[in-house]
C-alpha cells in the first residue's frame, strides 16, 4: 500500500512543490535547473532501445516529464535579464524535441502548445492577469471536452479506430465495466490490474487514464478529491505574477489532459516536476523580475 500510486504520487507532488518553493528565492541556480534536466531527457532518449527509452522506461512518461521541464525553463528563465533568457528557451526547445524523439503523438502536441506560452513569457509576457484567467477557464473547459471525448471513445467499440489502439479501448472498457460495479467506491486500489484480463503484462497492467483508474478503483469519492488537487494546482499555478503563471497553467493543463488518455501519474519524477512547477511559480515575487515596472523607479534612483 506504501508502493501505490495513491501514495506515492501525492507524496511526490509535495516534495516537488517545496523543491520549486526553495528554487523560487534562487534565481541563479534554478535557471540551470531546466537546461541541466533536457540535456539528461535527450541523452536519455538517444542511448536507449526501443521501446523503453530512458530515463522512465516509457516513452509517453519521459514527454510528459519534457513539458513539465519546458514549462520550469520558462518560469525560472523569465526572471532573467532580457539577454538571459536564450539558454532557457534553447532548452525549451530541446524539451519539445525530447517528445518528439519519444514519438508521443499527445505529448508532443502539448509540448507544442505549453511552448507558444513559454515563449510568450519569455518575451512578451502579459501585464495584465485577464490572459490567465482565461487559459485557467479554457484548461477546465478542455478537460470537461476530454471527459466527454474519453467516454464517448471508452463507451462505442466502433470509435476505438479512431485512436488506433484497440488494446487501449479495451483496458478503458474494463475499467468502466469494474467501476459500474461499485460507483461510489470502487473496487479499492490495485483491483484493476486483478480484474482485467490484459493485466497479465506489466505494460498493461493500468488502464492508461487517470480518470478511468481512479473512477473504476476509487469510485466517485476518488474522483471528488483527485478533481480538489487538479483545481488546488490550478489555483497554484495561476497565483503567481503573470509572466509565470502562464507557462505553470499550461503545463497543468497539458499534464491533466495526457493524463486522461495514459498512465503518467504513476511515475513519480513527472509529478515531482509538475510540483516543481507549481511551487516555483505560486512563490515567485511579482518584484523579483528584472524587467519589472515595480523595480524601475528603484533602478532610477539608483541611477
Amino acid at each position: 500500500m506504501l508502493l501505490s500510486p495513491y501514495a506515492v504520487a501525492p507524496l511526490a507532488l509535495l516534495v516537488g512543490l517545496l523543491v520549486g518553493r526553495r528554487m523560487a528565492d534562487r534565481r541563479a541556480l534554478s535557471c540551470w535547473v531546466g537546461p541541466a534536466l533536457c540535456v539528461v531527457l535527450y541523452l536519455g532518449v538517444c542511448w536507449s532501445v526501443e521501446p523503453a527509452k530512458a530515463p522512465l522506461s516509457y516513452a509517453n512518461a519521459n514527454a510528459a516529464l519534457a513539458v513539465q521541464v519546458l514549462a520550469l525553463c520558462a518560469i525560472c528563465g523569465s526572471r532573467s535579464t532580457w539577454a538571459g533568457r536564450w539558454v532557457p528557451t534553447a532548452a525549451a526547445l530541446g524539451c519539445v524535441a525530447v517528445a518528439i524523439a519519444n514519438d508521443s503523438r499527445l505529448g508532443s502536441v502539448v509540448a507544442v502548445g505549453v511552448l507558444t506560452c513559454a515563449l510568450l513569457a519569455l518575451f512578451r509576457p502579459p501585464r495584465r492577469r485577464w490572459p490567465i484567467v482565461v487559459a485557467a477557464l479554457a484548461s477546465v473547459a478542455g478537460a470537461a471536452y476530454g471527459l466527454w471525448w474519453l467516454v464517448t471513445l471508452a463507451l462505442r467499440p466502433s470509435w476505438s479506430r479512431l485512436i488506433a489502439d484497440p488494446i487501449r479501448w479495451r483496458l478503458w472498457h474494463d475499467a468502466l465495466a469494474l467501476w459500474d460495479r461499485n460507483p461510489r467506491l470502487g473496487s479499492g486500489p490495485g483491483s484493476f490490474a486483478r480484474f482485467s484480463p490484459l493485466a497479465a503484462d506489466p505494460d498493461t497492467s493500468s488502464a492508461h487514464s487517470l480518470l478511468m483508474q481512479v473512477g473504476a478503483e476509487t469510485g466517485w469519492v476518488g474522483l471528488a478529491l483527485l478533481s480538489a488537487i487538479w483545481l488546488g494546482g490550478l489555483v497554484l499555478a495561476a497565483s503567481g505574477p503573470a509572466r509565470v503563471a502562464m507557462p505553470a497553467v499550461a503545463a497543468w493543463a497539458a499534464l491533466a489532459g495526457h493524463a486522461l488518455f495514459d498512465h503518467l501519474v504513476d511515475f513519480p519524477p513527472v509529478m515531482m516536476a509538475a510540483g516543481m512547477v507549481l511551487g516555483c511559480a505560486a512563490w515567485t515575487s511579482r518584484r523579483s523580475h528584472p524587467d519589472s515596472p515595480a523595480d524601475l523607479p528603484n533602478r532610477t534612483r539608483r541611477a
